[in-house]
């Protein structure tokens, strides 16, 4: 699968699942994917995503998995606070991210992966 994701996709009120990992899948991931606030996981890892990293973690409360590893994101991660379930896996590695990871970001994880230094700030 190649090309951008339509906005739309924010619409989807009843999905669970959203996996396009490993596609050719280009542009800014949209903010409105934030919208679908049923998603339990949502995987776009290994695509060519760019832009800044769109703030869907304060939203998306009831993710099990986001994965949005090895695209090209930049910039820092959203400064929102992210009320996640503590079995959530957060998966940003991979990417072209700047900063420190936000003191109060995913404190309640179970697993978080990302490749900015320093860690913490």
């Amino acid at each position: 699968m190649s090309g951008q994701v339509p906005s739309e996709n924010g619409l989807l009120s009843k999905v669970e699942t959203v996996r396009f990992g490993a596609n050719k899948l280009t542009g800014k991931l949209p903010q409105e994917i934030a919208n679908s606030t049923t998603v339990t996981h949502l995987v776009f890892d290994e695509n060519h995503f760019t832009g800044s990293m769109p703030d869907v973690f304060r939203n998306l409360t009831v993710l099990d998995v986001i994965n949005l590893s090895h695209n090209k994101f930049s910039g820092s991660i959203p400064e929102s606070k992210w009320n996640a379930d503590f079995n959530t896996a957060v998966i940003l590695d991979h990417n072209d991210l700047t900063g420190s990871v936000p003191n109060d970001f995913c404190a309640d994880v179970s697993f978080f992966k990302v490749d900015i230094i320093p860690w913490f700030g």
